[in-house]
């Protein structure tokens, strides 16, 4: 049992290690969508399998964490992109960070759904994460007048999540899915009576 479940806090050594088995992971992931070998993840990461299974018991809760993780990064990256880009341009990056997300999540539909099931916590949670980021994006993006105000962010997630499960194992399908994302992107535009 490691530090993390334990519930303190981890040593410093372990949380880098689970960072970096994380970190290699998400770049294998974006390598080899759909395939996963978690002797590669821990020679990527440069630490022994033992520290793997340390960390993450198994394939399930590799993914569930890579899973936890990309959508803690995502979450911050809101308020980061808020700060720094005016809103209609904020919305527009984290909604092309999100579809990223979705398609890694789709990538590996069937061990991701057995991850995220084995723990329906994990995808409630993440969901409610999600859509209180994208919430504030929209609302600065409303309050600027760039984008009509009665969007939903849970309909604007399925929309996205949609778009990328629809494209994905077609041909052109990151040039797809982009298209599809600015149709997306001119909805929430789209004024009807001064939505």
């Amino acid at each position: 049992m490691d530090d993390l479940t334990k519930g303190r806090p981890p040593r410093v050594d372990a949380a880098r290690n689970r960072q970096k088995l994380l970190d290699a992971t998400s770049a294998l992931v974006a390598e080899n969508p759909g395939e996963l070998s978690l002797a590669a993840v821990a020679e990527r990461a440069g630490v022994g399998i033992g520290t793997l299974y340390r960390h993450f018991p198994g394939r399930d809760a590799l993914l569930a964490g890579l899973y936890r993780n990309e959508v803690a990064r995502l979450h911050a990256a809101a308020g980061r992109l808020a700060r720094e880009k005016p809103p209609l341009q904020a919305l527009t990056a984290w909604l092309e960070r999100y579809a990223a997300l979705m398609a890694v999540k789709y990538g590996f539909a069937d061990a991701m759904k057995s991850a995220l099931n084995s723990d329906g916590e994990v995808f409630s949670q993440s969901r409610a994460e999600l859509a209180g980021a994208l919430s504030g994006l929209l609302d600065a993006a409303a309050d600027a007048g760039a984008v009509r105000r009665d969007v939903d962010p849970e309909d604007v997630l399925m929309a996205v999540a949609a778009n990328i499960s629809a494209s994905l194992h077609r041909d052109g399908a990151e040039a797809r899915g982009k298209r599809l994302l600015g149709l997306i992107i001119d909805g929430l535009r789209y004024r009807d009576g001064g939505g």
